[in-house]
């Protein structure tokens, strides 16, 4: 089925769609229009009636005014003149009744106590209260005049009151009376029906309408009834739907407005009502002209559908079977086919997009083989360096091996002179206390031996004083005689042993003087011994800690080999993977370039226009960005003989020579200029920023060139397509 056939359709459906959906929406719309139609016309009723009130109530109080500034009146008033009074009411009567359409206009006089003064229908009654006006009670209480709808005798009466103030003294009331016929008469023209009536409830009052004709709970106060209307009133008629809002059927457009006085209590009910034919005749003028608007939608629908099956067919249908053409020769990878189309329109627009989509469909081309070359070579570079970063990562991870033995082995040594210097440490303070004891010890033997030494003198004392005493004793004995011979010997042995003693004494003596001097002297040494032996303990606690923190420098050096030791197998292990990725990746590159021959391409198709090759230009002005990143981290060198100025690259020499001479006018030219320039001018102040050490800065002026590469390669690409499009 081509296009033209559902297209056509298409507009079948759209217009049955169209059609089911204009018919309820017409109906829809038109109850809306209806019920709007209604409404207005209700309000215009309600405006009519209001505008008439205001009108007769304006005449009502004009006309009351002057008969209560009628001196005549305000005389009567004062003499309680009845008769002059009927008479100038006479002739105000007669008056309207000959120059105007109230023909049943009344007038009241009443007097300041409420009571009847003068009626102009009926000389000889007066006199009766009419204290159950509240509208007469308000004139006399404000003695201000006013229009009000009000019961009376006669019926539902507008009456202007009027008070009759004289000097300050206030003498009555002018009530100008009057029914509401004039307005069902000037209605009447204009197909309005009106009814005015009292509500049963003041019937007490408005004693003539004790028979009048009833609708609902109201008296009809009016006698000119239209002998239609007051029927359908009284038996057809919603009355609450009317009073709601308005009651509508095949008879009548009806609308109830309540009847209030002066202080909006309600009294009764204004009836409007206007026939449904006259009501609903714009109504059906509107339906007559939605029905033929309809029909004219319709021819108009059909008669563009047939137009548009013709301009299908030529303007759309025809070029898209040629574009069906073109894209089945680019699905067999035809990418030398010419694509030209000179419409404005948007069949015009898809075959340029087409047609530049194939120009860079072979700018793709050109660019993958020339990355798939870039690839090879970079893959094999690639595989080469892994390789040897492979084996130089074994070589490194033997000599860690190595290393991480040494260092255990150094490990256990320090750990063992910690565990020595730990033992040495706890016998240095053992002899350290040893010593101190020792000394005490020593101390307390000086002090005992020289206490010996003290009662060794006093020994020695009572040696001499026995010896003294022996020697006397033997004096005496030799006194004695022969009595005496037995106690000299006595005496003598006495003597003997007084001096054994003390020769033993002074031997004990001399030998406790000698002990005192070398302990004394042992206690000197011990005295110099005991520092040094806790400076030797204090050296040996050093020691220990010094051997524990070597310990943990070793266990923490131990560590770090071994992680080393992982690191670098890591290393060996990515490398490989890396050497396999690498020829994986040549492998895939060269699939992907026998995939790329699918193409058939010549050489202006690869980017020769104009004499320069586009797609190279732009990888070239491309790969800058890639290029210096890589130099920036250090993983390759750049010298300042591949940074060349803007005049001296490829894109510069064709655009400083042949290009401005031959395409210096268009526009894109002019672009390309300076953000060029820009872009070398970044690559030589990145290479002077490495060399200078200043990374950050070199971070920014590559994202700035980053920029100025995209900004080229698109005005690049605008360029070969404008001058693809020139059959350059």
């Amino acid at each position: 089925m081509g296009i033209r056939t559902k297209s056509l359709l298409i507009l079948i459906l759209v217009m049955v769609l169209l059609l089911g959906l204009g018919v309820p929406y017409g109906f829809i719309q038109f109850n809306r229009i209806r019920q709007q139609t209604l409404n207005r016309t209700v309000e215009s009723l309600e405006v009519a009636l209001n505008d008439a009130m205001r009108a007769k109530s304006d005449v009502w109080l004009t006309n009351a005014l002057q008969i209560a500034f009628n001196p005549l009146i305000q005389q009567a008033f004062r003499d309680g003149d009845r008769t002059a009074a009927f008479d100038i009411l006479t002739q105000y009567g007669d008056a309207f009744k000959t120059n105007t359409n109230f023909n049943n206009v009344q007038v009241h006089l009443i007097d300041s106590e409420l009571r009847s003064f003068v009626k102009s229908w009926d000389s000889d009654s007066w006199g009766e209260s009419l204290d159950y006006s509240a509208a007469y009670a308000e004139v006399r209480r404000s003695g201000s005049p006013f229009v009000t709808m009000e019961p009376s005798q006669k019926g539902l009466r507008l009456k202007g009151l009027f008070p009759v103030v004289v000097d300050g003294e206030f003498l009555g009331i002018v009530n100008f009376e009057g029914g509401l016929n004039s307005i069902k008469r000037d209605f009447k023209p204009n197909g309005i029906e009106f009814i005015y009536a009292l509500n049963e409830d003041y019937l007490d009052v408005a004693t003539s309408l004790a028979d009048a004709p009833r609708i609902a709970s109201y008296a009809v106060s009016q006698s000119d009834v239209d002998e239609d209307f007051l029927p359908y009133v009284q038996t057809v008629l919603d009355l609450e739907d009317a009073s709601e809002r308005f009651s509508f059927d095949s008879d009548y457009l009806t609308r109830i407005v309540p009847v209030e006085m002066f202080n909006g209590e309600p009294v009764g009910i204004y009836v409007l009502g206007q026939s449904t034919a006259r009501a609903t005749a714009i109504l059906r003028e509107n339906q007559s002209l939605l029905i033929s608007l309809m029909i004219v939608v319709v021819i108009t629908f059909f008669v563009i559908a047939i137009g548009m099956y013709v301009l299908l067919g030529r303007g759309i249908a025809a070029p898209l079977s040629k574009l069906v053409e073109v894209s089945e020769y680019l699905a067999d990878g035809d990418l030398t086919i010419e694509i030209t189309n000179k419409r404005k329109d948007e069949i015009g627009r898809l075959y340029r997009a087409i047609g530049g989509m194939s120009g860079r469909l072979r700018d793709v081309v050109a660019n993958i083989r020339m990355a798939t070359d870039e690839v090879n070579t970079g893959s094999r570079n690639v595989s080469e360096s892994s390789n040897a970063l492979s084996e130089g990562s074994s070589k490194q991870a033997a000599s860690v091996e190595e290393t991480s033995a040494s260092v255990e082995e150094m490990s256990s040594q320090i750990k063992q002179n910690a565990d020595n210097a730990i033992q040495t440490e706890k016998i240095g303070q053992a002899v350290a206390q040893q010593a101190k004891q020792t000394r005490e010890t020593v101390s307390e033997a000086v002090t005992a031996i020289r206490e010996i030494s003290e009662r060794i003198n006093v020994v020695d004392e009572i040696a001499r004083s026995i010896n003294m005493l022996a020697l006397n004793a033997a004096i005496e004995a030799a006194r004695a005689g022969d009595a005496g011979k037995g106690f000299a010997v006595v005496a003598g042995e006495v003597r003997k042993l007084a001096e054994r003693s003390r020769d033993a004494a002074a031997e004990i003596t001399e030998l406790a003087g000698s002990t005192v001097s070398t302990a004394e002297a042992a206690g000197e040494s011990l005295d110099s011994l005991v520092p040094d032996i806790q400076k030797t303990s204090e050296l040996v606690q050093e020691i220990s800690a010094t051997s524990r923190e070597q310990s943990a420098g070793s266990e923490e050096i131990t560590k770090a080999v071994m992680t080393l030791d992982q690191v670098i197998q890591g290393n060996a292990a990515a490398a490989e993977e890396l050497a396999s990725t690498a020829q994986t990746l040549a492998y895939q590159s060269n699939s992907l370039e026998d995939t790329i021959d699918y193409f058939t391409t010549d050489q202006k198709a690869i980017g020769e226009v104009a004499g320069v090759n586009f797609a190279t230009i732009r990888f070239k002005h491309l790969q800058w960005k890639s290029k210096l990143r890589a130099f920036i981290k250090g993983d390759r060198d750049i010298n300042r003989g591949e940074a060349v100025s803007d005049h001296d690259c490829a894109l510069g020499e064709w655009y400083f020579g042949p290009g401005l001479e031959q395409f210096g006018h268009l526009e894109v030219m002019k672009k390309i200029e300076e953000p060029h320039r820009q872009l070398h001018e970044a690559v030589n102040d990145i290479i002077a920023l490495k060399d200078a050490g200043d990374m950050a800065k070199a971070e920014r002026r590559l994202h700035d060139l980053g920029e100025y590469s995209d900004e080229v390669v698109e005005l690049l690409h605008e360029l070969e397509e404008m001058l693809r499009a020139q059959g350059r």
